[in-house]
Parts: C-alpha cells; sequence; structure tokens
C-alpha cells in the first residue's frame, strides 16, 4: 500500500486532496482540529499517524497558542516540503513506521491524532498500539471517512471512469496505437491511423457523455492535449508512460479510499475496539459541510485511567 502513497506524497501535496486544496485544510476540518487543540497544553507531545507531508502538524503550528512536540509518522515515504516544519526542533517526521506496529515506548505520547489515515490500517491491532504508547488522560482524535461523505461518493464514480480508460483494447490502448501507427513513415495518412482516430475520438466522446467531470478528473484530458501537443515519437511514448505510472498509483488510492471508508458497521466496530483499548469516547459525531453534505466521521476522547 504504501508505494502508490509514497509516489504521491513525493510530487508536493500536503494534503490527501491533492491538487483541489492549494493549502492546508480549512472550515469546518480545521475548525474541529482548533478545538481539539484548544485541549492542549505546551507540555505535550503528541503523535500523528499517517501524517503525510505533515498537514495537521502544520495546522497546529497555526494555532495561537500551542507551541508542544510532535511526532509525525507514516507508512509511505514522505516528502516534507514546508522548510518551516523541517527546521523546527519540536517537530519530527519518521517514514515508513506503520500504525500496527509503533516505534515507541508505552506511555511516551500524551496526545494521538489522525486525519484520513487511521481507517486505511488493520484497525484491530493499530488501536491497540494507540492505546500503549498513549499516556494515561492522554487524548486523542481520529477524523474518519465517511462512506457516504462528499469526498468518498464521488470518487468510487471516479474510480470506475478510471478503470474504464484501463479496459483492454479501450481508451488508452486505442491511444497508444495510434500514436504507434502515426510514428511510422506513412502513419500519418494511412487507413489504419484513420481508423484509430476515428474509434478514439468517438471513446472520447463516450466518456465525455456518461461523465464528463469524471473524465476530466482522471487528468486523461490533459494527457490527450500533452500528447497531441508534441510532434516528436519518442517524447510522446514517453508522456504515455508517464502517465500509465502515476494513473496506476491514482486508481490504488481510488480503491484503497473506498475500502478504507467507514460506513456505520465499520464506526460501531472501530468505538468497540477504543472500548477494549481503554480508550474512553467523549465524542462520536458526523462532521458536516456548512451546506450540510457530510464529510467525516469524528472520534475523540481520553485514555481510561483507574482514578477517573
Amino acid at each position: 500500500m504504501e508505494a502508490c502513497w509514497s509516489q504521491y506524497w513525493q510530487q508536493g501535496y500536503l494534503t490527501s486532496f491533492g491538487s483541489s486544496i492549494k493549502t492546508n485544510y480549512q472550515g469546518v476540518i480545521k475548525e474541529y482540529w482548533f478545538r481539539f487543540f484548544d485541549k492542549l497544553t505546551n507540555q505535550d507531545k503528541v503523535l500523528d499517524i499517517g501524517t503525510g507531508n505533515g498537514a495537521l502538524i502544520a495546522l497546529a503550528q497555526a494555532h495561537p497558542s500551542l507551541h508542544c512536540d510532535f511526532v509525525g509518522i507514516d507508512y509511505a515515504n514522505v516528502n516534507i516540503c514546508d522548510n518551516s516544519l523541517i527546521e523546527q526542533k519540536n517537530i519530527e517526521f519518521i517514514s515508513n513506521v506503520q500504525a500496527e506496529e509503533l516505534i515507541f515506548g508505552a506511555g511516551e505520547f500524551t496526545a494521538a491524532i489522525a486525519q484520513f489515515s487511521l481507517e486505511y490500517t488493520n484497525i484491530e491491532q493499530s488501536i491497540e498500539e494507540v492505546s500503549r504508547v498513549l499516556a494515561n488522560k492522554g487524548r486523542f482524535q481520529f477524523v474518519c471517512h465517511h462512506s457516504d461523505s462528499l469526498i468518498v461518493q464521488p470518487n468510487s464514480i471516479l474510480l470506475k471512469t478510471a478503470l474504464r480508460i484501463l479496459d483492454k483494447d479501450g481508451i488508452l490502448d486505442t491511444l497508444k496505437q495510434l500514436i504507434n501507427e502515426l510514428g511510422q513513415k506513412s502513419g500519418p495518412k494511412s487507413k489504419t491511423s484513420e481508423k484509430l482516430r476515428n474509434k478514439f475520438n468517438n471513446l472520447v466522446y463516450d466518456f465525455l457523455k456518461v461523465d464528463e467531470l469524471a473524465f476530466q478528473n482522471t487528468n486523461f484530458p490533459s494527457l490527450i492535449k500533452s500528447v497531441f501537443t508534441q510532434k516528436n515519437f519518442a517524447i510522446r511514448q514517453e508522456i504515455i508512460c508517464q502517465f500509465e505510472e502515476e494513473f496506476t498509483g491514482q486508481i490504488s488510492r481510488f480503491t484503497q479510499l473506498s475500502n478504507a471508508a467507514l460506513n456505520q458497521t465499520d464506526k460501531e466496530n472501530l468505538l468497540l475496539l477504543c472500548q477494549q483499548a481503554q480508550l474512553i469516547i467523549e465524542k462520536n459525531e458526523i462532521m458536516f459541510q456548512e451546506d450540510g453534505q457530510i464529510l467525516a466521521h469524528v472520534i475523540s476522547g481520553h485514555k481510561f485511567h483507574s482514578k477517573d
């Protein structure tokens, strides 16, 4: 799983929303995290699970009064591009660490946070590990994908469109065949190239007719533009090859998101696992966007202490 996310984070994105969010989380998501950060002190040590490129830690640095220690871990190879995070002595990032096998001692952290990451793990194991490294009375907050959210539902449509692009003898195969034919000496004027060109144009039309937005979001139209802007055959092939590599990783991430998103049964199982791991739930609710659409599940609380 880490390979496709390593590829993604190496592109320099701060959040898991890619280029759709230019800076950091804003709006309701930011408000939820700031309310959690309000409860922490400068003496706390916070573990950020599935940190990616440090979005949550960067968000915490924007909090007006919080200056505690942070450790961000991720199973993937992360690529922190924000020098202000790298230069902070109270912040550490560690790649290739699984939530199911944390490398820290018992009770080492006074808080644990996760944003769209915990649900990608083996939750039974990762919850046990979070509880182990969390000190008594240590606080936690998990924001997890909701199966009916405005993030997950469009993703399902996008995934279907992306998989169609990879169909045998489909639009991508036809584009490759067309470029190969055009690379031949008589290619541009051959009957074969004309036949492939017509087939390709019809396939493009079909995709636009079914769901133009989903097709645009696969970046395939950008590939078409890039390929036909170039005249050099080798460069055209290189562009297609690079697209295929990135597209495969994109499909893998789409698939993982669909599988990871929590429905009601999944959330109830997570709550039960927290209870079994002595993580006391204080907040269990759905995060809604300002327009009423579902954003995520929010679960927060503290580790049980015998003197509570």
